[in-house]
């Protein structure tokens, strides 16, 4: 699977039971439904993934970044603003792709302490 951001291969980790898409390059990760919920239920995290899949607040053009295409399907992915975060997701539900240190930032926004994310995610993945 080739990275939205920057094109390059990403790896699959596993941290905890828990596997994710990695890029190596940019340091960005993609999360489908099933890794956010062993993540969820990992760092005891309020919400699901139906709440990232159902924000309707489009983030503004001028703070937009450029496009990115989900890695699943390839189509062109939205914009939304989480709160702070500019994330990309698929329409079609794939996922949603964290630029580097926005997985970090918003696992700690929604679970409190930013320690229990990074001893979760481990160092390797503190960006």
């Amino acid at each position: 699977m080739n990275c939205p951001n920057c094109n390059s291969v990403m790896i699959t980790v596993e941290r905890n039971g828990v596997e994710v898409e990695y890029c190596t390059e940019c340091k960005g990760f993609w999360l489908n439904v099933d890794e956010w919920e062993l993540i969820k239920n990992a760092l005891d995290i309020k919400g699901d993934f139906q709440d990232i899949m159902s924000i309707n607040t489009y983030a503004p053009a001028d703070k937009a970044e450029k496009p990115k295409n989900c890695p699943v399907c390839d189509e062109r992915m939205e914009k939304i603003d989480a709160g702070g975060f500019i994330l990309d997701r698929c329409l079609r539900h794939h996922g949603v792709w964290f630029d580097s240190g926005e997985l970090s930032q918003y696992l700690s926004a929604k679970n409190g302490p930013e320690d229990n994310t990074v001893y979760f995610l481990g160092e390797f993945f503190k960006q």
